[in-house]
């Protein structure tokens, strides 16, 4: 992948020049900076339709913008966590809707026949109603009839709920 010159000045300086170690440890102790929180409001299709280089530098350029911060003192990391981390969660959150919504629509369906339990008895037959349903995200393909040769009524076929 290839990234801008300000992405990589920031992940050189973040990662090679500064101790983000001291700043993670000043965060994991901050209980209202827990990892699971949800951000309130993500806009979704911001993060469906943005390229993704351009989202790695947005999220370079909001870190290096508090670089400073997050190397000083408690109340500075403090300055550099507020600013970041909730832009952080979001961008994470909105990347794993991104990776679910393009599995979702690009995944091949694998189908498997269900029964609905529709059915009905017509003449010497008996129809039943099936449907395909993806085994990996509960898509419901086409909808089939399917009739057994049925000397009834009563009916004795294995899906009816006749007597």
């Amino acid at each position: 992948m290839i990234v801008s010159p300000v992405t990589a000045a920031a992940l050189y300086l973040t990662d090679m020049v500064s101790d983000h170690t001291s700043f993670e440890n000043y965060v994991n102790q901050r209980d209202e900076y827990s990892y699971c929180d949800i951000p309130s409001y993500i806009d979704y299709d911001y993060y469906t339709n943005i390229n993704l280089n351009t989202l790695i530098d947005n999220i370079a350029s909001n870190s290096f913008e508090y670089y400073e911060q997050a190397r000083g003192n408690n109340s500075q990391k403090y300055v550099a966590m507020v600013n970041t981390l909730p832009y952080a969660k979001e961008v994470v959150a909105g990347l794993l809707y991104r990776f679910a919504d393009e599995m979702y629509e690009s995944h091949t369906h694998k189908y498997t026949s269900i029964w609905t339990g529709q059915n009905y008895h017509s003449g010497d037959r008996h129809y039943y109603q099936s449907v395909e349903e993806c085994t990996i995200c509960g898509h419901y393909g086409s909808y089939e009839w399917i009739s057994y040769f049925c000397p009834g009524p009563p009916c004795l076929g294995v899906l009816s709920n006749e007597k």
